[in-house]
């Protein structure tokens, strides 16, 4: 099963594709999200990076979105749950990336919200984590709204981290 569509109030949550590359360029190479990057973000890179999460053997239920506004079908963002190649521990990571342009309306928080949800939900994961770098403020924020809890620090994307985790009971 490759991961559904999933429809909030103001998203589509989609499969990433091919031609979700020069949006997600745009989007990580703007300096709010840049910042937390350990690398240069390149054309070339961020294509490799959709091969690579598009080739990738996931489990059922778990892969990589792309979220696009319901009313204008703009993509507004990206997001991504399936196993956690960084810890190494075989739990799942979700992670998520808004356009600055986006940002402080709830949308990463909706969109991660129904995220959880088929998690827990559809796939039935027992815990989800998130890694978060230590500056990105809001999306600590969004991690605590979600009910993630931290669990411990450490050095993952080549940056410091805080590894937040949520159970599917809380």
């Amino acid at each position: 099963m490759p991961v559904p569509e999933l429809l909030t109030p103001r998203l589509r949550l989609r499969p990433l594709t091919p031609a979700d590359a020069d949006p997600l360029y745009e989007l990580l190479r703007h300096p709010d999200a840049a910042r937390f990057l350990p690398f240069p973000v390149t054309r070339e890179l961020v294509r490799d990076h959709v091969e690579e999460l598009l080739a990738a053997d996931n489990p059922d239920g778990l892969g990589s979105y792309s979220w696009e506004d319901r009313e204008t079908g703009e993509f507004v963002g990206h997001g991504d749950l399936r196993p956690c190649e960084e810890t190494g521990d075989g739990r799942v990571e979700m992670g998520w990336y808004l356009l600055s342009a986006r940002q402080g309306r709830g949308l990463a928080t909706e969109a991660a919200r129904a995220v959880l949800d088929h998690a827990y939900g559809t796939v039935g994961v027992d815990q989800v984590i998130a890694l978060v770098h230590e500056e990105n403020e809001p999306s600590v924020r969004i991690a605590r709204r979600l009910g993630f809890v931290e669990e411990s620090r450490g050095t993952y994307y080549g940056g410091p981290h805080i590894l937040f985790a949520r159970s599917g009971d809380d």
